[in-house]
């Protein structure tokens, strides 16, 4: 049995003190609980971690922070005319627009909705917006929770997805519950694989979608039935799934990965399906490997493919150091898993015509299966199993009020620097 992990992590004294001081300033519990206006975790939030929250979330205003591409397809085989394609056999080949996209244009809502809660304490009157933004304030301060994501490493690609879900995505959803993929390789765990004394909040279960004369297959993992989650194998890993694979086929980088494309695509084709009174049809799926996250996202409306920069979930700040808790991730992930509640949808520069992906001219004798016939659950087929470079110039017109978001969060970040 793996000993728990506060027993055997070290955490950085910076961190630890960081969390420390603001536990011990709001005296806030673990666990989730009803929120109100007059709630503690609003009104007692330390003035030190809102500086740090601004900081973060303004670099995902500029260049600073990680960047969408959007990606367009060349050709694939997800109209395949001899049948369907099981997600572990999809087949795509896109390319990457010049132009970037700065990660915060996409959720302005979310970033405006932050910047007048830490400039001003302005709480949400929306429930759902007072929900998840108490979830992120609760996850912050909350180091215990994240005590386990500084040994993702050490785990197993199947210990690993269910750590990061419960203890990172899950705890930032606006429910903690999901599925894992029932038929993956390995021992069906009744705990988390970081201790024998922290509990699951998802069961094993059936994941598949998709149309068995398309693409189809089953996720790694479906949060609260919002957010689709690919593990992607190791290079050395020597865990395989029930399935036989050959490594030719299998995607093993998180960049333009094309089974995490596919089943992206589907699964977006599938919320709408399920939603289609949504405001918007942004349906964000998030790709890990290692301790590293991406963010793919589709817009079946638009035919838009955005693909994030890789963001690592913990980070170092010297050779000898020990990892930290990336909070870019924190906040990134909390951005993603609630994108139906923080986005307005595209920007309208994403709309035009030559920004679409071309999926759909890839499927046009096919496009009522994807936009009427998918299913959850019970669909036949296999089961699934660099970085952007900050030297482009090249950045598309964002949304005016990205500009209100940055400009709030750096009045907040100088005026907490010149008080402090």
């Amino acid at each position: 049995m793996r000993p728990s992990v506060m027993n055997k992590c070290v955490i950085e004294p910076e961190y630890f003190r960081f969390h420390m001081m603001a536990g011990a300033t709001s005296n806030i519990p673990t666990k989730k609980r009803r929120l109100g206006d007059n709630d503690s975790l609003f009104t007692d939030f330390p003035q030190a971690t809102k500086r740090q929250l601004a900081i973060k979330l303004h670099d995902l205003c500029d260049t600073h922070g990680p960047v969408w591409e959007s990606l367009k397809f060349n050709n694939s085989n997800a109209a395949d005319e001899n049948g369907g394609i099981p997600f572990c056999k999809a087949y795509c080949s896109v390319t990457a627009s010049k132009k970037k996209l700065f990660f915060g244009a996409i959720f302005v809502d979310g970033l405006i909705m932050m910047s007048n809660f830490l400039e001003q304490g302005i709480i949400p009157s929306n429930k759902p917006k007072r929900l998840v933004l108490g979830n992120l304030l609760d996850y912050i301060v909350d180091f215990e929770t994240q005590a386990a994501l500084l040994e993702l490493e050490s785990f197993g690609e199947a210990e690993l997805a269910i750590v990061l879900v419960n203890h990172l995505l899950g705890k930032l959803a606006s429910s903690t519950k999901y599925i894992i993929n029932k038929h993956r390789s390995g021992k069906k765990l009744e705990n988390c694989p970081c201790s024998h004394d922290c509990d699951m909040s998802g069961t094993y279960g059936d994941t598949s979608i998709g149309n068995e004369l398309v693409w189809h297959g089953h996720l790694d993992i479906i949060i609260n039935q919002d957010i689709g989650v690919s593990i992607v194998e190791r290079e050395d890993t020597n865990e395989q799934s029930h399935e036989e694979k050959n490594p030719v086929e299998v995607s093993t980088s998180l960049e333009r990965n094309q089974q995490i494309i596919a089943q992206c695509v589907v699964f977006s084709f599938l919320q709408r399906q399920n939603r289609p009174l949504s405001n918007h049809f942004l349906f964000p799926y998030i790709g890990v490997k290692g301790s590293n996250l991406i963010i793919y996202i589709y817009d079946s409306e638009h035919d838009v493919l955005l693909q994030s920069s890789t963001i690592p979930v913990l980070v170092s700040n010297g050779r000898n150091s020990r990892p930290k808790v990336n909070l870019t991730a924190i906040l990134v992930s909390w951005l993603a898993v609630n994108c139906q509640h923080l986005s307005d949808g595209l920007p309208e520069t994403l709309k035009s015509k030559d920004k679409v992906a071309e999926f759909l001219l890839q499927v046009k004798d096919r496009i009522d299966i994807y936009e009427e016939l998918l299913k959850s659950g019970d669909v036949g087929g296999s089961i699934h199993l660099g970085l952007f470079s900050k030297s482009e110039e090249s950045y598309e017109v964002c949304p005016c009020g990205l500009d209100e978001a940055r400009r709030k969060l750096y009045e907040v970040v100088w005026r907490r620097t010149e008080e402090g």
